[in-house]
Order: C-alpha cells, then sequence, then structure tokens
C-alpha cells in the first residue's frame, strides 16, 4: 500500500491542475500504465479498509448505547450484538473476494469480477508457481469456516447464536408494548447485561485470534503481489 501510495502521488502531482476551478481536473488523460496503477490501488484499498472493519466490528462489540431508529423502535442490547456480529462474518468473506479481484487485476487476467472464484484465479497459469497462490488458499483457509453462517445471513435469516437467546429473552421484553411489569426490567437488568457482557467477551476471545491471523495473511499476500505488480508496470510504460 505505502508503494502505490507514493507512485500514485507522484501521478496525482504530474496530472492534476491544483490552479483548475473544478477540483481534481485532470490535466490529461492516464496513459495504460497509469490506469493499472490507479486500478490496483483502489482494489487494493478495498481489501485494506475490509481488513480495518474486521477491527472496527470487534471494537464495537462492546460499545453499546441505548438508542431508537427513526421510527422510534429500540435497538436492543441484543440487537446491537447480533449486527455486529453478522458485520465480521460479511466481512471475513470480503478478505478473500476482494483479494481474488486484485490478483486478476495485478496479473492482469481479464477475468470478469463475478468470475474471480478461488480455483478460477488460483488454477490459473500465470499463477502457478507464483508464492501469490499459496497466499491467496491460507486466506481461504481462515476464512472457510465462516463461509456458511456469511451464507446464512446475507440470503437467509438474520445471525442466530442459542447462546445469545438467553440475553434476547430480556431484550423481547424490552420490546414488547406495555410490560405487564415494568419492575421485572428493572429487576433482572443488572443480570442480563452481565450475560451480554460475558457472551461479548467469549466472543471476542474467539474471533479476535482469528482476525489477527487473517489480516497477517493479507499482508503476506500483498508482499508478494507487490513484484509482479512493479513487472507489469514497468512493462507498461
Amino acid at each position: 500500500m505505502k508503494a502505490l501510495a507514493e507512485m500514485a502521488a507522484a501521478l496525482l502531482k504530474d496530472t492534476v491542475d491544483s490552479t483548475h476551478p473544478r477540483i481534481g481536473h485532470f490535466t490529461r488523460p492516464f496513459t495504460n500504465q497509469e490506469e493499472y496503477l490507479r486500478a490496483c490501488l483502489i482494489l487494493a484499498g478495498e481489501v485494506s479498509v475490509a481488513c480495518d472493519q474486521l477491527n472496527y466490528a470487534l471494537a464495537y462489540l462492546s460499545g453499546y448505547q441505548t438508542r431508537k431508529t427513526s421510527d422510534g423502535e429500540l435497538i436492543t442490547r441484543a440487537d446491537y450484538i447480533a449486527y455486529q456480529l453478522e458485520n465480521l462474518y460479511l466481512r471475513f468473506v470480503m478478505i478473500p473476494d476482494r483479494s481474488l479481484r486484485l490478483t486478476n487485476e495485478v496479473f492482469r487476467l481479464g477475468l470478469p469480477a463475478r468470475e474471480c472464484g478461488m480455483r478460477t484465479v488460483t488454477n490459473n497459469q500465470h499463477l502457478k508457481g507464483t508464492p501469490v497462490r499459496p497466499r491467496l488458499r491460507a486466506i481461504e483457509k481462515i476464512v472457510k469456516p465462516y463461509r456458511k453462517m456469511r451464507n446464512t445471513i446475507a440470503h437467509l435469516a438474520r445471525y442466530n447464536d442459542p447462546a445469545l437467546s438467553r440475553v434476547e429473552v430480556y431484550s423481547v421484553l424490552q420490546k414488547a408494548e406495555g410490560p405487564p411489569d415494568d419492575s421485572v426490567l428493572e429487576r433482572t437488568r443488572h443480570f442480563y447485561k452481565r450475560e451480554a457482557d460475558t457472551y461479548i467477551e467469549a466472543r471476542r476471545k474467539e474471533f479476535g485470534p482469528i482476525v489477527s491471523a487473517l489480516i497477517g495473511e493479507v499482508e503476506r499476500f500483498f508482499e508478494t503481489l507487490l513484484p509482479p505488480f512493479r513487472r507489469n508496470h514497468s512493462a507498461l510504460k
């Protein structure tokens, strides 16, 4: 990312007219080499952002504050926890998917984005014998156990964990219109808060090392992509 950013900064200095009334006005079209740099930087940035968002999802797990939707519906602690965990699962799968599209661009494979599957990209002859191929497979190996839950969340149903149902009991009472005895909520509030904190701590301990390992693999993946990027960038001069 640092290497590409430095090259992009030089490109902007050479092509952006800072005196033009419209900010960001380019003085000329990009060359093929410059367009290649731009495309690779954008796609690498998408992978990097997804890594950042994994850490955000973990950090936000314990950041619940009572709030309501624009329609006035209460967002309970259980709603909030499930939402952040859904973010985590969705972003797990973003990492290999975006890494494959970046690889497609760096190696100039010419595959449409929808066809950038793991097998299609890693079995491409341009990747055979390169260190990029095992790095992509290492990323997928970490993410694979979470694909089923991600697909369920994306296409079928919300995040569901029996261990979270203990906290959801309290949430149901909170959302009920005119609960039969408000004092029940007050008497059990601290108990369910502890239950939620225990659940969050367990999930953070579970997912923290996985997120770290995944980001570590992305770092190694980026390192292996730099040499082929430089070669292809030079060839386009």
